[in-house]
């Protein structure tokens, strides 16, 4: 039903600048309170609880929650689709936005947990196949859980299809807070430093706070705000450059070779009053 490729057990990576888009692990940031979340939700994998949320708004990092988990976690992973059995018709079909939507799959002997990322786009016939996988009426499962990372809409859709789970799923949720002005600080020095930037004073108090205000505390929006507050700075200092050299430029042709010429005039009206004052004939 599910269909795999072999990895590493890491997540394709893109990434060009501090604040760009994409996570690289040297990035990752540290915060303790989402070490506790990602604690909280190993210990619940290890569980039995069969369908786990974790719960966040955009930014707030669930992405790379779920990266550090499969980066930290010692049970192979392989990433891949659902699609279609080949030939056991007595399945319901996949839904179309299954199909395209990428899975991550950890297996270890009997134990599989399917891991899906953005699962708040998914729709009320893919969330329902997937509570199907975790729930056979036969006590078959394709699956022994599922790991749903997604934004807070992702429990209304879920809200009237859990109430038809049998008695004894067991499902948990675990919410992502924002970070503290401290924290937020911190954060921007680590991003800072990750990349390569020596300078300290880029982001101080004062725009640290600011920062924060403006992305509420969440990762995802402070990168957005910090990306673009750098690049602006950046340009600016670079147009700056570059209007300076022209202006400099134009002040040595209209203003230096005047004064030159105008110099030179001099010099000779000079010589000249000079060779008559020292004359002997006059």
């Amino acid at each position: 039903m599910v269909g795999n490729r072999p990895t590493t057990g890491k997540i394709p990576e893109s990434h060009s600048g501090p604040f760009a888009p994409g996570a690289k692990r040297p990035f990752y940031f540290l915060i303790e309170t989402v070490e506790q979340r990602l604690r909280l939700l190993k210990r619940l994998m290890a569980g039995q609880d069969a369908l786990i949320l974790i719960i966040g708004e955009w930014g707030s990092g669930k992405t790379t929650l779920m990266k550090r988990l499969i980066d930290t976690v010692s049970t192979p992973c392989t990433q891949g689709r659902f699609k279609e059995p080949a030939e056991d018709h007595s399945r319901p079909p996949v839904p179309t936005l299954l199909r395209t939507h990428p899975v991550f799959i950890l297996k270890h002997m009997a134990q599989s947990t399917i891991i899906l990322d953005d699962a708040h786009e998914l729709g009320p016939e893919e969330l329902a196949f997937l509570l199907r996988i975790i729930s056979s009426p036969c006590g078959v499962r394709m699956a022994n859980r599922i790991v749903l990372f997604g934004e807070p809409s992702l429990n209304t859709n879920l809200s009237a299809l859990i109430q038809d789970l049998p008695d004894a799923t067991a499902v948990s949720s675990v919410y992502l807070p924002a970070m503290t002005p401290d924290e937020t600080a911190a954060y921007l020095r680590q991003r800072l430093s990750a990349a390569g930037f020596t300078d300290n004073t880029l982001f101080d108090g004062r725009m640290a706070r600011k920062l924060h205000r403006a992305g509420g505390g969440l990762p995802g929006r402070i990168n957005e705000e910090a990306d673009r507050w750098l690049h602006k700075k950046m340009m600016y200092e670079k147009l700056t450059g570059r209007e300076t050299a022209p202006v400099v430029k134009i002040c040595r042709s209209k203003c230096i070779g005047p004064l030159t010429m105008l110099g030179n005039r001099l010099s000779i009206v000079v010589g000249v009053l000079l060779n008559r004052s020292v004359d002997p004939g006059r």
